[in-house]
């Protein structure tokens, strides 16, 4: 019941898997060189040579690390893998020969990096019956939903650009399990700072207020240190099952289940950002034409700088760079000559930083 693996004789891990119909085995993680790598294996469990090379599709695309961290099949039996390499956000499509597909994103690949000295993942990948790919992890710190149509371009019927970002609580946020209910909203589990976050949108990437408190819930175990989701599935009956862990001193496995109309807890999504008295950013009005007032919130005095960042999250310019004072601060940006389209905002303090999606009309 145990196969053993190592492509080219070299040391390997693998990190996921998905089932064919056809009962064969597909493996995603990485080889000796930190490439991003897919094995197909045979239900007798032996290798299947007739996929990429040998057994193993290779992606081309290496980092120190990178990982494979979730795949998923197409309709079509196509591959979809996603994960990351060094800092950078990967989601490949492979053929069912085990080649990238060269009909997503002309090369079969999608490299995303919103900021060089971050680290940030893509954690979690689902295929949605109109073969639209949804796709979960973290960017700038904060939960991250991206959605693409089946040609690797954004969709936009999906929070504007295809892009969601949501800043819970001005900390670490991750997204690390997706899932998708029958009417088609979204669910969502992974951690924010030292708590499990669970969530639920529409199909169209705007938070569902009927569940929890404006759309999330997080959740705590009593004298833990830490709590987070790691996986997450649907019973017939709508209840969430969560899959997680516990730090108590040591970790726990652990299982949570929730009601579909969970109605409770403490939930502090983007669009109440600006109540959290710590640490927050807000963008009025948004979208913008021509100018838009930055708002934001200082707990202590900080060093400030705020930066505007394209779609990609490469830096565009820096707005302002000083010393601000403890309290409610309010900053004039104008477009200038940037063409309409969306950006982010990123607002940053030597220990902390919140991100804004702006649009320009």
């Amino acid at each position: 019941g145990i196969l053993t693996i190592k492509i080219d004789n070299k040391p390997s891990e693998g990190r996921c898997a998905a089932l064919q119909p056809d009962g064969k085995i597909l493996v995603g993680g990485q080889d000796d060189e930190d490439e991003i790598v897919v094995i197909r294996i045979a239900s007798d469990g032996i290798i299947d040579s007739s996929f990429g090379v040998n057994g193993v599709a290779y992606s081309g695309v290496t980092g120190s690390p990178s990982f494979c961290n979730s795949i998923t099949i197409d309709h079509d039996g196509k591959i979809v893998a996603a994960g990351y390499a060094t800092n950078n956000m990967v989601l490949i499509r492979f053929n069912e020969e085990g080649f990238a597909d060269n009909t997503f994103d002309s090369d079969g690949i999608i490299i995303l990096d919103y900021d060089n000295f971050i680290h940030e993942a893509l954690n979690s990948v689902l295929v949605q019956p109109d073969d639209k790919i949804l796709v979960g992890g973290s960017a700038l710190n904060d939960f991250l939903l991206l959605r693409f149509n089946e040609d690797g371009s954004a969709d936009t019927t999906f929070s504007q650009d295809g892009v969601k970002m949501l800043d819970i609580n001005g900390g670490q946020d991750f997204i690390h399990g997706i899932a998708l209910q029958a009417d088609g909203k979204i669910v969502a589990t992974g951690k924010s700072e030292d708590n499990l976050a669970l969530m639920r949108l529409e199909e169209d990437g705007s938070l569902d207020n009927s569940f929890g408190n404006g759309g999330g819930v997080l959740t705590s175990v009593p004298n833990s240190n830490a709590t987070k989701g790691n996986a997450i599935a649907l019973q017939e009956d709508g209840k969430i099952v969560v899959a997680g862990a516990v730090d108590s001193g040591d970790f726990k496995f652990t299982v949570f289940r929730y009601l579909s109309d969970f109605a409770t807890g403490s939930f502090f999504p983007e669009e109440q950002a600006i109540n959290n008295t710590n640490f927050q950013l807000e963008i009025v009005p948004n979208p913008l034409a021509t100018s838009a007032t930055i708002r934001f919130h200082l707990g202590k005095n900080s060093m400030v700088k705020i930066e505007l960042l394209n779609v990609y999250g490469a830096k565009i310019k820096t707005i302002i760079e000083k010393d601000f004072s403890e309290g409610n601060h309010l900053i004039e940006f104008r477009k200038g000559d940037l063409p309409g389209g969306v950006y982010f905002l990123k607002l940053s303090t030597q220990s902390l930083f919140s991100t804004g999606k702006m649009i320009i009309r």
